[in-house]
């Protein structure tokens, strides 16, 4: 289990602690009891959404990160700039202290997709695929001409049918010809 989803559930519990209603008396109001209620059920439903980002997490472990970054040629600072984050949070993800999030993850790619050594020699991946044109016709990246993007795309239909969540699509992604090209 990682330190992350321990920390949400340990707040979770210290937080749902503090919004149980004192004790008062043997009964309290009705409503007094229903406010109470009502916020320790919103509260569990923020930690559910937490606990769902964080099992939302990207797919690229610190080593890549590092080697990503080396061969974007970039310093720490200059991926902190690139990506819209702390030199901390750089620090962390090549540490491996700090899972990697997949909006960060999505930007890294696409940040590799566009350096000048990836724009000549790619195909589409319709192309590369060899998908069947009615496959094609239902597809996102076919739809918006992004052939060379489809990985970025949620949607496409890889291996007959579209992925539910990015770490799903990802699990096929990292495998094709498409991405592995371009890293």
């Amino acid at each position: 289990m990682r330190s992350g989803l321990m920390t949400v559930a340990s707040t979770a519990a210290l937080a749902a602690a503090f919004f149980q209603p004192p004790i008062m008396e043997c009964c309290p109001s009705p409503s007094r009891r229903f406010f109470f209620v009502d916020k320790i059920m919103s509260l569990r439903g923020i930690v559910g959404q937490l606990i769902n980002m964080n099992m939302m997490e990207a797919t690229v472990e610190s080593e890549e990160f590092s080697q990503f970054r080396k061969k974007l040629k970039k310093t720490q600072r200059q991926m902190a700039e690139l990506l819209g984050t702390s030199l901390k949070a750089i620090h962390s993800y090549e540490q491996g202290w700090r899972s990697i999030p997949t909006h960060v993850e999505r930007q890294l790619y696409f940040l590799l997709s566009r350096s000048r050594d990836n724009q000549a020699r790619r195909k589409p991946c319709w192309i590369i695929k060899k998908c069947p044109a009615g496959q094609k016709k239902k597809c996102p990246a076919w739809e918006f001409r992004s052939g060379k993007l489809c990985w970025f795309i949620n949607g496409t239909i890889c291996e007959g049918a579209p992925h539910k969540t990015w770490k799903e699509k990802m699990e096929v992604c990292r495998t094709c010809e498409v991405l592995t090209s371009m890293i």
